[in-house]
């Protein structure tokens, strides 16, 4: 049995015109990372299929976001990433992957993050969908180092804010992406 986030190599079988596969043969290629009973290595399990069944509604090969999934089971199972940095890194290259990664090129000190448009901006936007300055800075620096492959210590309560943030992010910009069970474990364990 294959549990959330096990690798399979799978060889399928179509019939005729039939677009529906049926599958010959699984066999596994890589363990889950939560599979050997670790909770914090779990909820990051969970977490991570969570967030993929909400997005991810692809009917076609997309080698580079097959890549992207596999380096991000490969980062919880060999700890290669700090627990607690984890769950932001992950949603930001989920939404790069998605093609709609907010732009730093335009932040300035004292910005609104606009969750609509996707963009730092100087006065409020006349929406709701916006981030406070001090909220909106740390989403800069949170972008910022994503880009250049660090993420910058935050503190639980900033850590929490700017995944809210995240969530609220993905659902304005995605209308399958619903509210996400496992959160709560998440905010627990780290």
């Amino acid at each position: 049995m294959a549990l959330p986030l096990s690798i399979l190599n799978i060889i399928t079988a179509t019939q005729g015109g039939n677009k529906l596969a049926r599958i010959k043969e699984a066999q596994l290629a890589q363990h889950s990372p939560g599979a050997l009973g670790n909770p914090i290595k779990t909820a990051l399990t969970f977490f991570t299929t969570e967030v993929l069944e909400n997005l991810i509604r692809e009917e076609f090969e997309n080698e580079t976001l097959y890549a992207f999934i596999t380096r991000q089971i490969q980062t919880i199972s060999d700890n290669s990433m700090p627990p607690a940095a984890f769950p932001l890194t992950f949603i930001i290259g989920v939404i790069e992957q998605l093609g709609f990664l907010p732009q730093t090129s335009n932040y300035q000190p004292n910005s609104y993050f606009d969750m609509r448009e996707g963009q730092f901006c100087q006065s409020l936007p006349f929406h709701p969908e916006v981030i406070d300055k001090k909220t909106s800075e740390h989403w800069y620096v949170l972008l910022n180092g994503y880009q250049q492959g660090y993420l910058p210590e935050l503190s639980r309560a900033m850590r929490n804010e700017l995944l809210d943030s995240c969530m609220r992010f993905l659902t304005i910009h995605n209308d399958h992406f619903r509210k996400l069970k496992s959160l709560s474990v998440i905010r627990e364990v780290l």
